[in-house]
């Protein structure tokens, strides 16, 4: 989506082959946007992406998709930044589609749930290559792939006990600059023999409908081992520290923006050209607690966060932080505070310089707070905290997955050992895995450091 221009513009421009007026080509994107759930289009089609939260430019983007009304649509991602009930809605509308265009859906996706609902044959890459094929029925209840099962293993709906451990997948996807031989997942396989790290597994056909899979042990007969178990449930962080301290209350916070310059305001009558993005929120947090913020996408959950840790203006309302009141501190009362309180956001690529090193980028938060001379030791402290490969520090974004670069968004976040963390959809895009990475660590470095989360969530 073009920053620059307007959705009005943009959707315009899709239409351009369509030999309609601009009356009506700007009544069919106002349509569209209806259908895939974005309120009041009329009024939200002249705004740009950057008035949009992330799931509004995700609903966006997909209207933009289904303008043309095509009969081959590749759907990448589709509901990543949704939740369940627009999930449920994006759905059904890409089964419309179906059913009235005759159209044939692609859809590429991490998210089991909607490959389940969605699909009707399932295609299982990994490192690159194909792993496993076949229908989702013998996919999701005939596994036959190591990395399959295991990823099924993975997914937290399989959990029926509360845990603050998920399970996981161990080590990470193999650096694909070197040349590989043998198996892709064999450094990650409980199974893995000798072979399996020297010779390229064969394609077996499991049965005539088109199941395959590429693996060496698909004739061993002996069983897969159960997967290991995640701990015990343990006591929350604010069950055993139910006396701690407060360290964030936020009373009665109001934010509103303008969605109409004063002047089209006075031509058009409107007394009151602001929306109330966040209206009276008060909420407590202790040391060592977190706290979940869940709605729907568009509800105001990131405009909170960011609005706590005064990266968007507040018009009403406290943010006390160790007893202090950030929104009566001057910029500079207010930059000593700062290093004891960071954000992850949510898009884990968008928000890494492009410009800079990944070293540069964890170490940043020391070059502009000081605190320590030697940059290289910290930045391979960090590495380890996060688990993230130190020959890794000379690249760029670009060149990082999802999960690494999430990684790094982490270790940014607590280079400084804040005491305060906002975490806006902090696995957004990644797989059930690296998910469960993900949140393991965050909760190992909670206990460690006594960190206080406010996570931003939509499941």
């Amino acid at each position: 989506q073009v920053p620059v221009l307007s959705y009005s513009q943009q959707m315009t421009d899709i239409l351009y082959r369509r030999k309609t007026s601009m009356a009506e080509k700007k009544q069919r994107a106002i349509d569209i946007m209806r259908r895939v759930g974005i309120p009041d289009p009329e009024d939200r089609i002249i705004q740009y992406p950057h008035q949009f939260s992330g799931g509004m430019r995700q609903r966006a983007g997909i209207a933009m998709a289904l303008l043309m009304d095509p009969v081959l649509l590749i759907a990448d991602e589709p509901t990543t930044a949704l939740d369940v009930t627009m999930e449920a809605q994006i759905i059904h509308l890409l089964r419309e589609l179906q059913r009235e265009m005759d159209a044939t859906l692609l859809v590429v996706s991490h998210n089991l749930g909607l490959i389940a609902e969605l699909c009707d044959e399932v295609v299982v890459m990994y490192a690159g290559e194909i792993v496993e094929t076949g229908d989702v029925h013998d996919i999701f209840h005939r596994a036959a792939h190591p990395y399959t099962q295991a990823l099924l293993e993975c997914d937290p709906a399989r959990e029926i006990e509360r845990a603050r451990i998920l399970p996981v997948i161990p080590g990470d996807i193999p650096d694909l600059h070197r040349e590989m031989k043998g198996c892709a997942f064999a450094p990650r396989c409980r199974r893995a023999n000798g072979r399996c790290h020297t010779d390229l597994p064969p394609v077996v056909a499991l049965n005539e409908d088109g199941h395959t899979a590429r693996c060496h042990l698909l004739d061993d007969t002996t069983e897969l081992p159960a997967p290991p178990r995640p701990a015990a449930a343990t006591a929350s962080p604010r069950d055993a520290n139910g006396d701690a301290e407060t360290l964030l209350d936020v009373t009665g916070l109001g934010v509103r923006f303008r969605v109409m310059g004063a002047l089209r305001a006075r031509i058009n009558g409107v007394a009151d050209p602001f929306v109330d993005a966040v209206l009276d929120a008060s909420l407590s947090l202790r040391r060592g607690e977190t706290l979940g913020l869940v709605g729907e996408s568009g509800s105001g959950k990131t405009t909170l966060g960011r609005a706590i840790l005064g990266l968007v203006p507040a018009q009403t309302g406290q943010v006390a932080f160790d007893g202090r009141d950030l929104r009566k501190l001057t910029p500079a009362a207010f930059q000593p505070l700062r290093e004891h309180m960071s954000m992850m956001f949510q898009d884990p690529v968008g928000s890494l310089s492009p410009r800079q090193t990944v070293k540069s980028l964890i170490v940043e938060p020391f070059r502009i707070h000081g605190g320590s001379t030697d940059l290289d030791a910290e930045a391979e402290r960090l590495c380890d905290m996060v688990r993230f490969p130190t020959n890794f520090l000379s690249r760029y974004p670009h060149e990082l997955s999802g999960g690494q670069a999430r990684r790094v968004g982490v270790a940014r976040a607590l280079a400084l050992n804040p005491r305060l963390v906002v975490a806006d959809e902090p696995t957004a895009g990644l797989d059930v895995s690296v998910q469960g990475e993900i949140l393991n660590l965050m909760s190992d470095l909670q206990s460690e450091h006594g960190l206080g989360y406010i996570l931003s969530l939509i499941h």
